[in-house]
């Protein structure tokens, strides 16, 4: 088995262009953008866990609010909310290149508070 000890990789045609093959050889697949840009666990509305997260906050009963490290290029990112509860989803309310916005209900609609919150969130940095 060969192995590649590496810091950075760098695309050959340009910086960010990798191009990862299927494993039937088929179809390509760009290493960048295959790549969650933002996690975060957070627990009883505090973040214990995360990646480019600077800060979690809790605004109200099931909504918390997390802000990004790095920013991205737009505020056209796709992201997934799952909770501990029935109902929990990123809003569109407060959406931007830095900031978003998690909304957790119970099995009636009734707001609360995520106490296992997971987050991922794909797109292009800035």
């Amino acid at each position: 088995m060969s192995e590649i000890l590496v810091d950075n990789l760098t695309g050959k045609t340009s910086a960010g262009d990798i191009t990862v093959t299927s494993e039937g050889g088929a179809a390509t697949q760009s290493l960048q953008q295959g790549i969650a840009k933002v996690w975060a666990y957070h627990e009883n509305q505090s973040v214990t866990d995360s990646l480019n997260v600077s800060s979690g906050t809790d605004t109200a009963a099931g909504v918390f609010n997390l802000t990004f490290t790095n920013a991205f290029s737009t505020d056209d990112w796709a992201g997934h909310f799952t909770h501990n509860h029935y109902h929990g989803y990123i809003s569109n309310a407060d959406r931007s290149s830095t900031t978003l916005r998690t909304v957790g209900r119970d099995d009636v609609g009734t707001l609360v508070d995520a106490t296992d919150g997971n987050v991922t969130v794909h797109g292009d940095l800035a």
